[in-house]
């Protein structure tokens, strides 16, 4: 009667027992449960997650627990938290679990919505503010213009309107920019068309460093570059990823003054790859 599902294996893992519940959950019939093996009932996808964390070589690991999903009798699935326990022999050696089964799926998704429910707010606050600052991009650039129109209509000297009209062109150049920026937060926001793929990301960031953001434009600050050696493999989709690296390391370069630093540096962290982009600009 107890309200978990109660297994039963020997030391070949074969299951030799089990309680109402766990025929419940697995949607088997005890002849059906005893014979096969309790890895059996994990879902494939899961079964080296779990088997790893369960097991330490051959021996079970006392009180261990994971949650992973099983597919029942009737094809359906169900999300478990498992634990288990190894049952000793006189030697003192692994003879067989005792295992227990705990129907969390409706947990599960619960925090899958609350997880989705969390990045939707952050989407939509990120949004906000790009609407914001892009507002205030765009309103910069229309005001230089508006002005320097109404100076070359009431100036006379050639050399000042040239001058005026130089302002301007750049101002339509760095329109051009944001107008990109909005078309690019448009294409992202939507991921239509985001193709990932497993890439060594170290020599991009070296290359983008190097390129036009640097090289070819004057950059009063010193740039200073730490990628380390033993980056994991990415998976990402590389346009998209440098053109954002591109994106930091310009706003970097446009407001730090001279005899600045910008420190760019990419280092191995649980697995992931962190990307710093630092400087003492305003």
């Amino acid at each position: 009667t107890a309200p978990v599902g109660i297994f039963q294996s020997d030391a070949q893992g074969m299951i030799t027992w089990v309680n109402t519940r766990w025929k419940e959950l697995m949607g088997l019939t005890g002849d059906e449960s005893l014979g096969m093996k309790w890895r059996e009932t994990i879902h494939a996808d899961d079964r080296d997650r779990v088997l790893d964390a369960i097991t330490l070589k051959t021996e079970v690991t006392p009180n261990a627990m994971a949650d992973y999903r099983i597919m029942r009798g009737d094809g359906s699935t169900l999300t478990l938290h498992a634990t288990a326990t190894p049952l000793l022999t006189a030697q003192g050696e692994t003879g067989g679990i005792l295992g227990t089964i705990m129907d969390i799926t409706q947990r599960k998704v619960a925090e899958e919505r609350a997880l989705k429910l969390e990045a939707e707010r952050q989407r939509i606050r990120v949004l906000g503010e790009f609407i914001r600052d892009t507002s205030h991009d765009l309103r910069t650039p229309l005001t230089v213009i508006k002005s320097g129109l109404y100076f070359i209509r009431k100036l006379t000297d050639l050399d000042r309107i040239r001058e005026r009209a130089g302002l301007i062109d750049a101002q339509v150049d760095y329109l051009n920019i944001v107008i990109e920026q909005l078309q690019e937060m448009a294409t992202l926001d939507s991921l239509a068309d985001l193709t990932l793929v497993t890439l060594d990301i170290g020599p991009l960031l070296q290359d983008a460093v190097q390129d036009a953001y640097f090289k070819k434009r004057e950059t009063p600050a010193a740039v200073e570059v730490d990628i380390a050696k033993d980056l994991p493999p990415a998976y990402a989709a590389p346009d998209r990823l440098i053109s954002a690296f591109r994106a930091v390391l310009d706003n970097a370069r446009r407001y730090t003054p001279a005899g600045g630093l910008i420190k760019v540096q990419a280092r191995a962290e649980d697995g992931q790859v962190v990307i710093t982009v630092a400087d003492n600009g305003i």
